[in-house]
């Protein structure tokens, strides 16, 4: 365990500091950032500034891959089932369009437009369409990617991803309120189409609670369509080679398996 302690505490300094400029008055009144997009602004500088010894990363790792998932499951607790219900099937109708509908157009833009290679292409229209990087780690062992091909994916979507996070609250405040967006449907285009789980809380919260909580749900249920996606897109695979299987079994597809504790918490709250 004292092998994490240094990282960990980057990672809680972080938040503090992010904690604290994000309740200035200042930041209240002009840019409107949440501690989480604050956090994260905060980690971009000093990820390019300060080279942390080896002795930091296993820490950071660590709230990257657990500290980071287990605060979504804790996320739960905002939450009822009787905020799940205002989603409604509305809301899952809107994920399910946004998500095939983002899958294909992605996948003939890069193919099409942009002339890239048909793994390229697999792996940033399902980052784009469920839940970023994890999705497109998850998509590269179906696919057959090369490491380099994860990479390049990695970057776009998380270059896109984070411009989403910053854009969408000002694109809202500015514009879309005029035209009938209340915080609600904010909360469903934003879980809806912003490409991390993070971001998406990020941009949410960023407006107000019950938009942060939609947009939450709304996220969630998209990530849950990862294991389906990937067994379909291994079944088309297989068929479009002319093959019995693209060496992909069941149990190789990763499960995101904080979703249920989130759902398990939303239970125990309602």
């Amino acid at each position: 365990m004292a092998k994490y302690l240094p990282g960990i505490g980057v990672a809680v300094a972080i938040a503090i500091i992010s904690t604290f400029l994000a309740n200035l008055q200042i930041v209240k009144e002009t840019v409107h950032f949440s501690p989480l997009i604050m956090a994260i602004l905060i980690g971009v500088i000093v990820g390019n500034i300060v080279k942390f010894p080896d002795t930091f990363k296993p820490g950071i790792t660590f709230s990257l891959k657990k500290i980071l998932r287990i605060a979504i499951v804790f996320l739960g607790f905002r939450l009822t089932f009787q905020n799940v219900a205002e989603v409604g099937l509305e809301g899952l109708i809107l994920d399910t369009v946004m998500l095939i509908s983002t899958f294909l157009i992605g996948v003939w833009v890069s193919r099409k437009i942009f002339g890239l290679d048909p793994e390229i292409s697999y792996l940033v229209a399902s980052g784009s369409s469920i839940c970023g990087a994890s999705a497109v780690l998850a998509t590269a062992p179906v696919v057959k990617a090369e490491m380099h091909h994860a990479a390049m994916a990695v970057a776009t979507v998380t270059i896109f991803g984070t411009t989403a996070m910053f854009v969408y609250p000002i694109v809202y405040k500015t514009f879309l309120g005029g035209f009938g967006f209340d915080d609600v449907l904010y909360g469903l285009w934003t879980g809806a189409t912003v490409h991390e789980v993070a971001q998406v809380v990020a941009a949410g919260f960023a407006i107000s609670e019950p938009s942060g909580n939609t947009a939450t749900i709304a996220k969630l249920t998209r990530v849950m369509m990862l294991a389906p996606l990937l067994i379909a897109l291994s079944f088309f695979l297989a068929r479009k080679h002319a093959t019995h299987g693209t060496g992909v079994t069941l149990r190789d597809i990763p499960i995101p398996y904080f979703v249920f504790g989130f759902i398990a918490m939303v239970g125990v709250n309602s």
